[in-house]
């Protein structure tokens, strides 16, 4: 068939006239394909929107203020040490 051309319209269609169950078969596998890319996309889809809600709560953590810190050091066994001296421990 030539672009631009209407085709001319057959008044059964070969498949129908020709073997009703492999219009069937067809029907259903098409039907099959169409569920397989729906299953697909929902797949998709619930790995975006878990992707999204990763870095919905990443977001958030970065948004909170940061707590208040104050360490302690008990692994120092003497804290009253001047900023000029070392210790020879």
């Amino acid at each position: 068939m030539n672009i631009g051309t209407i085709a001319t319209a057959l008044l059964y269609p070969v498949s129908i006239t020709a073997n009703p169950q492999a219009t069937m078969m067809r029907s259903d596998a098409a039907a099959a394909k169409v569920r397989n890319e729906l299953n697909r996309a929902f797949d998709k889809t619930r790995a975006e929107l878990d992707r999204i809600e990763i870095l919905a709560a990443g977001l958030a953590a970065f948004n909170a203020p940061i707590p208040e810190y104050e360490p302690t050091f008990h692994h120092l066994h003497r804290l009253n040490l001047p900023k000029h001296e070392l210790s020879s421990d």
